[in-house]
């Protein structure tokens, strides 16, 4: 009996629910030897979405901030160079933490983890809100980045417990919330700073202004998801003592030490293949984010506002393309999917390299213009990054999918880091035109590689 459990625990997700001083072991996502599925927890549905929860609030601790921040650090004295660091601090709390806590989940489980980020970002948001210097603000920033860096942690949870076309769909919910969480809720910011306006007043230590009700509002996030994750409707990963013994191949693919790069399997080389294609993906969103406003307001005249309700609109229709995810995995491969998204990615920079090189202004162009932020917003990068991210943990789940998962989101971090800074350079030395035709070629030769390698790529996933 004892045998036969440790081999379901070899595959699929795992749970476990105690009960006296009997621990009943709970499997999800695979098969048994007789191809029937063992029967789910009814906290399954429950757990995902707290899961949901805690990864819009990772992404919420960036989003609903960016409305006021500028405002802040100019407050305080700072500029466009504050700024930078203000907003990069976070992603650097993220890279530096997201390998570390997946690497700890995997011993620790999973509650344990995620509530102490949670309270790590309700200290972060806390000293957000009493911060009364630009470095005091970056110091904040780097804190809730690092309570943030969980990506790795919930998206592994979803890789144990799911498999096939369902892990697919999941994780395609998994990135609408986060997508939501830093493409919607900066209105959120926008309304707290509308309503409150001059508004400064203190209630004991607590100082509420227009710049601090964000802060405060993620507070509250927090610790919403620290009281979530100890609710009785929670399923936690099995504790490390009752796990089978790891299989020695899979811990030496864990690590992926580049001093046994002469030992890597086909395995090891796709892992680190998906690590270079999240930082692609990742990038180029990023350096969409960066420039596609100051393009439309200087290449086009739009205003601010329009700009960024066109940003915004396409943005809502990536979420729902998302949710909608469930129909394209089941009838698609993880493989197409990437193909045809960073296609799409591809058309997006080709459509818009078109509205800048034309002679001519106009109507037309700023159609074109939308219609390029539509492709890469609305359908092109959901699509792509979520099909990488479901390849690679289908690719990964003879390792630790806490740890990669960690590299994961590091890497996609890095990305949104590294792309959007050297897309800023290109601008500044050699234009705006220069800068879309560099990106183009990025993407293409990106998609080159993932065509090149798809009979490889499919094979090691099927």
């Amino acid at each position: 009996m004892e045998d036969e459990k440790s081999k379901l625990l070899g595959g699929g997700g795992r749970g476990v629910e105690q009960s006296g001083s009997q621990i009943e072991v709970k499997v999800y996502g695979s098969e048994s030897s007789s191809g029937v599925n063992p029967p789910k927890s009814s906290g399954d549905a429950a757990s995902f979405a707290v899961i949901c929860l805690l990864i819009c609030t990772g992404d919420t601790a960036r989003g609903v901030l960016f409305p006021t921040l500028y405002g802040r650090v100019t407050e305080m004295g700072g500029d466009k160079i504050v700024q930078g660091l203000t907003v990069a601090a976070f992603s650097a709390g993220r890279v530096f933490a997201s390998p570390y806590f997946g690497r700890w989940s995997e011993t620790a489980g999973l509650k344990k983890v995620l509530s102490l980020t949670s309270l790590i970002i309700v200290v972060g948001t806390l000293l957000n809100a009493f911060s009364r210097s630009c470095l005091e603000l970056i110091v904040a920033q780097a804190v809730t980045g690092i309570g943030s860096g969980t990506l790795g942690v919930t998206r592994a949870y979803v890789s144990e417990q799911t498999s096939g076309a369902e892990r697919t769909w999941k994780t395609a919910r998994l990135t609408a919330v986060q997508y939501g969480g830093f493409t919607v809720t900066p209105f959120v910011g926008s309304l707290f700073a509308h309503f409150l306006g001059e508004t400064d007043v203190m209630y004991g230590p607590f100082r509420l202004t227009a710049y601090t009700a964000a802060a405060y509002f993620l507070t509250l996030l927090g610790l919403l998801c620290y009281l979530a994750l100890n609710s009785p409707w929670f399923v936690d990963y099995v504790p490390a003592e009752h796990r089978p013994p790891v299989d020695p191949k899979a811990k030496k693919r864990e690590d992926m030490d580049l001093r046994a790069v002469s030992e890597w399997s086909e395995v090891d080389w796709c892992l680190m293949a998906g690590l270079v294609l999240n930082v692609a993906t990742k990038g180029s969103i990023g350096v969409f984010e960066t420039l596609g406003i100051p393009i439309a307001v200087h290449r086009f005249g739009l205003s601010p506002a329009t700009a960024g309700c066109v940003v915004s609109s396409c943005g809502a229709v990536g979420v729902c393309c998302l949710y909608g995810m469930r129909p394209l995995a089941e009838r698609f491969h993880d493989t197409q999917l990437m193909v045809w998204g960073v296609l799409v990615m591809v058309a997006s920079c080709g459509l818009l390299v078109v509205s800048l090189l034309s002679p001519s202004g106009g109507a037309a162009l700023v159609q074109v213009y939308a219609l390029s932020i539509f492709l890469m917003y609305g359908t092109g990068y959901p699509i792509g990054h979520t099909a990488v991210l479901t390849w690679f943990g289908k690719l990964s789940k003879q390792a630790s999918q806490g740890y990669l998962q960690g590299w994961f989101a590091s890497a996609g971090s890095v990305g949104r880091i590294v792309l959007p800074a050297a897309s800023g350079l290109i601008a500044e030395l050699y234009g705006l035109n220069a800068l879309i035709c560099c990106l183009t070629g990025f993407l293409v030769v990106t998609w080159l590689c993932i065509a090149a390698n798809f009979n490889l790529f499919t094979r090691l996933t099927k």
